[in-house]
């Protein structure tokens, strides 16, 4: 407003700086919504894989398998280093245009006040000047800032969606099916036939058919 004041010809540069911030931030953030989502995809992996790391450590040392847990941590961790790169690169791209966006409104108010001191109060197009200077900042954050916020719901986003996941059954055995005796187990006896599992609905099954008896001790 005090930019406005001091040089009234500027609230034409004023009103078009702030609409190429705004097309600017609508570029920017349909990009970066996704490489938001992208880099929180590819965290959840690594983090459930170390979780499982450390359950299974006593279990991953005794079958030599440390090599084969450390390269898949690896290959997960460069994945989501290049997400979280992009999206850094990304932050880094839009605050540099948004520099240059702003510098011009710097610079024009500069170079025309030069001309009309004779009309302009001195007073305040030194206030002007230093009001731009601060704009530089405050712009810049501002854009910036609605930007994350509009980000950062990603995280809303996958916590809606984990909570739209159908529940794991529970321990207990429900109706119509019959729970086992109270006994139950008597016997260190084992017999499978034809078992076959998968980790989710979605995924392959990773064993088929498995039929096996192990008899009491």
């Amino acid at each position: 407003f005090m930019v406005i004041v001091a040089n009234p010809w500027l609230s034409i540069l004023v009103v078009g700086v702030m609409t190429a911030l705004l097309l600017l931030r609508f570029y920017y953030i349909k990009t970066a919504r996704e490489m938001r989502r992208l880099e929180a995809l590819a965290r959840s992996p690594l983090y459930s894989h170390f979780s499982n790391t450390l359950q299974g450590l006593v279990t991953i040392r005794a079958l030599r398998k440390m090599e084969t847990f450390l390269q898949r941590f690896h290959l997960l961790q460069n994945q989501h280093t290049q997400c979280s790169h992009t999206q850094w690169a990304a932050n880094r791209w839009f605050q540099i245009r948004t520099d240059i966006l702003v510098l011009p409104l710097f610079i024009v108010t500069v170079f025309t006040s030069i001309p009309l001191s004779s009309v302009l109060d001195p007073s305040l197009v030194g206030l002007c000047i230093t009001y731009i200077t601060n704009l530089l900042f405050t712009f810049n954050h501002i854009v910036r800032y609605i930007s994350r916020v509009e980000i950062y719901m990603v995280s809303a986003e996958r916590v809606i969606e984990y909570g739209a996941l159908d529940p794991e059954p529970p321990l207990k055995t429900l109706p119509p099916h019959q729970p086992p005796p109270s006994s139950w187990p008597s016997r260190g006896e084992i017999a499978m036939e034809d078992i076959c599992f998968r980790h989710s609905l979605d995924s392959p099954v990773v064993l088929k058919n498995l039929s096996c008896y192990i008899q009491p001790a």
